[in-house]
């Protein structure tokens, strides 16, 4: 049995509360569900009732809950599994929670690995002959918002491919540039979604998800 003390997470973060964890790495990651059982010391998350073994040591992962009304997302690294009484692994206690009400809403904190490619004849760069690679900060029924190493020009129309928690289908999107921004030497792009028919079906399934999220809320 672990020699750790367990404590209950901040409100944030929940308690005994659905999870999904996936690698941060990842180009249409699994998505894994799981439970948050609490904190260690307020140095570790712990989760358990995964499927198997999926994760090492020192991966990086993503992890997306629904919690009072709230979307909730974090990064962390894996610590450590422990076997006993039951299978469960240590996250790192996360720096800092995203979080946005989705009663309102608003748009939904997500961080979803994303292939990218452009519409119009100006190529993308391709990082050692790799597919240019992207993140999905965050997703509406109207919008998201994309981060890249490398600037948009606005208006620019662009495909987008992503997998949203908890589904094993890709969605594919396309997306215009309406705004950007530069954090932390990358750049932040502010997207609209396309109404064309690719587009449509994608948004259909991202609603439901947003649904599903919204059932694990008071």
């Amino acid at each position: 049995m672990s020699a750790h003390h367990v404590h209950r997470p901040p409100p944030l973060l929940g308690y005994n509360a659905p999870v999904y964890l996936m690698r941060a790495d990842g180009n249409s990651a699994p998505q894994y569900p799981a439970k948050l059982l609490g904190t260690a010391e307020h140095e570790a998350v712990i989760v358990g009732g995964l499927s198997g073994r999926p994760f090492g040591v020192g991966e990086r992962l993503i992890a997306r809950m629904a919690q009072n009304g709230n979307a909730v997302g974090f990064e962390c690294t894996v610590l450590g599994l422990a076997e006993h009484p039951f299978p469960h692994y240590f996250l790192s206690y996360p720096d800092s929670v995203e979080s946005l009400d989705l009663r309102r809403g608003r748009r939904v904190p997500a961080m979803l690995p994303t292939r990218v490619s452009l519409d119009g004849a100006r190529p993308l760069p391709k990082p050692q002959g790799r597919p240019c690679r992207g993140t999905v900060l965050d997703l509406s029924t109207t919008g998201c918002a994309l981060s890249l190493r490398h600037p948009l020009e606005d208006d620019e129309e662009l495909r987008l491919t992503f997998a949203l928690p908890g589904r094993a289908d890709e969605l594919r999107v396309t997306v215009t540039v309406v705004s950007r921004r530069t954090k932390d030497g990358l750049y932040i792009h502010g997207m609209r979604f396309k109404d064309d028919e690719t587009t449509r079906t994608a948004l259909s399934d991202l609603q439901r998800w947003i649904s599903e999220l919204q059932q694990y809320t008071p």
